[in-house]
């Protein structure tokens, strides 16, 4: 049975700043994600998250953000794995499962899913998901539209 519905890979493009990143390729399109900047770039940023309204045992530190937007908070499931986080997105049952490094962002987009989030995260820890994440990373890459030019990713 399939989990995980996308795949969007994120790479951070200036080796100066490392809270941005810009899209590399995706398996779809999924509409929340991919918001064309200024430049007709699909970016990302994290950075500290200043609001906080969740309950007391899950506080989100970080969110993720688009264009200045707030696209989702993201919470960090497991102290043994610091690179692993989770969020969704506002007004839908969509859950978003994060693999977080220094330079790239990957989200797995797990459609109708937001009720068992926290299963999610305990199978992604679990390394449950390895084959399907495998599989998606090896997937005939999607074309990506930077500043009018095709690039075959």
């Amino acid at each position: 049975m399939k989990t995980i519905d996308i795949y969007y890979r994120f790479e951070r493009y200036d080796l100066n700043i490392k809270t941005r990143f810009k899209l590399v390729y995706c398996s779809e399109e999924y509409k929340p994600l991919h918001n064309k900047g200024n430049k007709g770039e699909i970016k990302v940023g994290i950075s500290t998250h200043d609001y906080v309204k969740t309950n007391k045992s899950n506080k989100a530190v970080s969110k993720l953000k688009q264009n200045e937007n707030h696209i989702t908070s993201l919470y960090f499931f497991d102290v043994k794995h610091p690179e692993l986080a989770s969020g969704d997105i506002y007004k839908t049952l969509d859950a978003l499962l994060f693999i977080i490094s220094e330079n790239v962002i990957e989200i797995f987009i797990c459609k109708g899913k937001k009720p068992f989030i926290n299963n999610l995260m305990q199978m992604m820890s679990d390394g449950d998901l390895d084959e399907e994440i495998k599989y998606l990373r090896n997937y005939d890459k999607k074309k990506i539209q930077f500043k009018n030019k095709t690039k075959s990713v």
